[in-house]
């Protein structure tokens, strides 16, 4: 389907069949490369996670109001800075050796932790802290 779309796309810039390709490209280089870049970008997640090779105990949920503070960024940074990849199955993949960090991470998105770390790991919109 997406592919049709961006054909579709590409038909009305009148690319043409041999431009439809470079298209594509542009429209990667535009999507997120890395996890941080994927959190910040606005967008609504409901997915699983693997990590290292290793499906997450928790699927990931992030919603247009979640954000990661600068606590947790820096508790996170391998994970942060870590390339990802999107997957058919609509999973997401991070390309990071650091699996048990990965797993402190999604139990910490999915709020088996304790509250006040909760709190000052992830931030809502409209909260204040």
């Amino acid at each position: 389907m997406e592919n049709r779309r961006n054909f579709q796309m590409a038909r009305k810039l009148k690319l043409g069949r041999r431009n439809y390709g470079r298209m594509r490209r542009l429209l990667d280089r535009k999507a997120p490369k890395t996890f941080l870049e994927l959190l910040e970008n606005g967008r609504e997640l409901d997915c699983d996670l693997i990590i290292g090779d290793v499906d997450m105990p928790a699927s990931f949920v992030w919603t247009a109001g979640s954000r990661i503070s600068r606590y947790g960024i820096e508790k996170y940074r391998p994970l942060m800075d870590a390339p990802i990849r999107c997957l058919p199955d609509g999973s997401i993949e991070l390309l990071c050796d650091d699996w048990q960090l990965g797993e402190k991470f999604c139990l910490a998105a999915a709020g088996y932790i304790r509250e006040a770390e909760y709190q000052r790991i992830l931030e809502m919109e409209g909260e204040k802290n």
